[in-house]
């Protein structure tokens, strides 16, 4: 006799699930991302067959295989092209005959992290509002890849510049940002690669090689339709003397954008910090340096408008918990108790307890410890003239004569020196304290000249946290951690109307946990050609 069994066996019905379910970026956490915020809806929606991110499986280099599995069905690769900044995190890689094969690589470096549009506002449309996107990178110079082999755990083959040119370009341009603020760019590769292709794509860049013998440097690369370059110069820290001694360089520049009410100027400044740990006070040293040339260049012709919208961005080298980022947000610090490590938030990370030197700045530079270069007013005219680095007065219509440099003594806390107010933002010391433990309570007189403060009122466009998941901006074989950064200066008001210009954030590129990069291997990699993630923002520049 044949036995059966009536019990309905249980069907698996997949009909519902997309493969991309697969994945181990979207079993965490219910089903969608750790770095996602919480309060968004339902992720992924129900649509999922038609769910752009299946879209990753275009970064693969033409003739590789695809990380499905063979019973998965395969998606096209076309490329498509963006017309939106949204769409850079499921770009497609370009096609090139230098692209190694998969099997030299590991399996999970086959597709990137995802990187959602967070939308924080919606543009508020008016008159004379306009809306652009900024992009920070730092791709990783080849030279220095070349000579920190020991950091990147790679197949040499995607480590070479002729596959990572490839990679970094095409993401780039995918991300179509109006302005591209990229670190760690290598100075013939600027010239034979970045400017000729971003120029072909209607953008123009400047750039700012470092000092010594490094060849690296800092770029900004601007859209000619729409913007118009007014102004910039290049920033080099080394002045072979105190804290200004590394050859790190920024960049700062004023970019005007047509609108209905007229011109509209806002300026932005890019830097690649020291990146020794235990060197803290180079590093704020530098910060203040690119804070007062910024200053410098942001304040408009006519002085009741104080300055105009500014945006900074970079390689800190710098953690998010830092003493140094606390300064740039609260535009306020008092170093008198910390160690020149700890500025950079790696006091942890090593023994050295080398006290910051006061005052921070070389008085050769003639930069006050409110980040302003030395300024003097005229009070017949009322025109607003600024010493500069070589001690020459530059007044806004351009005059440039000589003038006496400003002398910044070790007693400078006894000494008053006459500083000119952004009547924009006001004074900065008299603002909150950023939190910083005085052990003593609040510091004495003497101890007043360890205060520095700088005339702007930043709000960064991420907000970090180290509690899981943390995110990370940065990750090679010895570090997953968040050291780059956009921070933008809102428009001001009373409380009641807006009294001033400034920039609205509209919307930004989610990071990664850290959790999600390691689950893809340390970068570079095959879709990923930098050990850095591009951080992007888009903002509605607000006039008065």
């Amino acid at each position: 006799m044949q036995l059966f069994d009536n019990r309905k066996k249980k069907k698996k019905n997949f009909s519902s699930r997309s493969p991309l379910l697969a994945s181990p970026l979207l079993t965490a956490h219910a089903g969608y991302p750790s770095y996602l915020p919480h309060n968004l809806p339902s992720y992924p929606p129900h649509n999922l067959p038609s769910y752009p991110p299946l879209n990753v499986l275009s970064y693969l280099p033409r003739g590789v295989p695809s990380y499905a599995p063979p019973s998965m069905p395969q998606v096209s690769t076309h490329h498509t092209h963006h017309s939106t900044s949204t769409n850079c995190a499921h770009s497609s890689t370009p096609t090139s005959s230098t692209h190694p094969s998969a099997s030299s690589s590991h399996s999970k470096n086959k597709h990137p992290p995802l990187r959602p549009t967070v939308h924080v506002a919606q543009p508020t449309r008016e008159e004379g509002a306009l809306v652009f996107s900024l992009l920070s990178y730092n791709v990783l110079a080849q030279n220095l890849l070349e000579k920190n082999l020991s950091l990147y755990r790679s197949d040499p083959e995607l480590l070479s510049w002729e596959y990572r040119r490839e990679n970094l370009l095409k993401e780039l341009l995918q991300c179509n940002a109006q302005l591209m603020c990229l670190q760690e760019v290598q100075e013939e590769h600027y010239q034979s690669w970045f400017l000729p292709k971003f120029s072909a794509h209607g953008y123009e860049g400047v750039y700012q090689k470092r000092t010594g013998e490094y060849v690296d440097g800092c770029a900004i690369f601007y859209k000619r339709e729409g913007f118009s370059l007014v102004e910039w110069k290049g920033l080099q820290y080394q002045h072979n003397t105190g804290t200004l001694s590394r050859d790190n360089v920024g960049i700062v520049a004023k970019f005007s954008m047509q609108s209905q009410s007229g011109d509209q100027c806002f300026c932005v400044a890019t830097t690649h910090l020291l990146f020794n740990p235990k060197a803290g006070e180079i590093k704020l040293a530098q910060t203040m340096y690119l804070l007062a040339e910024l200053h410098h260049l942001a304040l408009h012709p006519d002085k009741e408008r104080g300055c105009c919208p500014a945006l900074l961005c970079g390689d800190f080298n710098s953690l998010p918990s830092s003493p140094l980022l606390r300064f740039i947000c609260s535009s306020f610090l008092n170093y008198t108790y910390l160690s020149a490590p700890s500025i950079a938030g790696y006091s942890s990370r090593t023994n050295h307890n080398r006290r910051i030197p006061t005052p921070i700045l070389p008085s050769a530079v003639s930069i006050g410890m409110d980040c302003r270069f030395a300024c003097m007013q005229n009070r017949e005219d009322g025109v607003l003239n600024c010493c500069d680095v070589d001690g020459n007065v530059c007044s806004p219509s351009g005059s440039s004569d000589k003038c006496s440099s400003v002398s910044q003594q070790s007693n400078e806390s006894d000494t008053v020196t006459k500083q000119t107010t952004c009547s924009k933002y006001g004074s900065s010391q008299a603002e909150a304290k950023c939190g910083d433990v005085k052990p003593r309570g609040e510091p004495s007189l003497g101890d007043r000249k360890s205060i520095i403060s700088h005339p702007f009122k930043f709000a960064p466009v991420y907000h970090y946290t180290d509690r899981p998941p943390a995110t990370a901006t940065t990750y090679h074989k010895s570090t997953c951690e968040t050291v780059d950064y956009i921070f933008f200066t809102p428009p001001t008001d009373n409380g009641q109307r807006r009294t001033g210009p400034g920039l609205r954030l509209l919307s930004r590129k989610a990071l990664p946990s850290c959790h999600v990069l390691k689950s893809l291997g340390p970068q570079p990699h095959m879709t990923l050609s930098s050990d850095h993630l591009f951080l992007q923002a888009e903002f509605e520049l607000i006039d008065m």
